[in-house]
């Protein structure tokens, strides 16, 4: 299965598939360059992700401690045998 390549571009055989892509890398760039974003306080947004910092620390050490106990487990049965 071979491609035509143009210093190492896909040369796109079919017309409507290549006119597709290029409306919609213009559609992309335009929406995302477009300045008719309004703008947002985001400061209520940080404070709640801020105050879960404590939760997820939690998790993350009961995570930890849970991996230390299967791998402790693991290698008093090595021993032990």
């Amino acid at each position: 299965m071979s491609q035509n390549t143009v210093n190492g571009l896909v040369l796109v055989k079919n017309k409507k598939k290549g006119g597709m892509a290029a409306l919609a890398a213009a559609l992309t760039f335009g929406v995302a360059t477009s300045g008719a974003h309004a703008a947002m306080d985001m400061t209520e947004t940080v404070t709640a992700i801020s105050a879960q910092t404590a939760n997820v620390e939690t998790i993350g050490i009961a995570i930890l401690g849970v991996l230390v106990v299967i791998a402790g487990i693991g290698l008093l049965r090595r021993v032990v045998r």
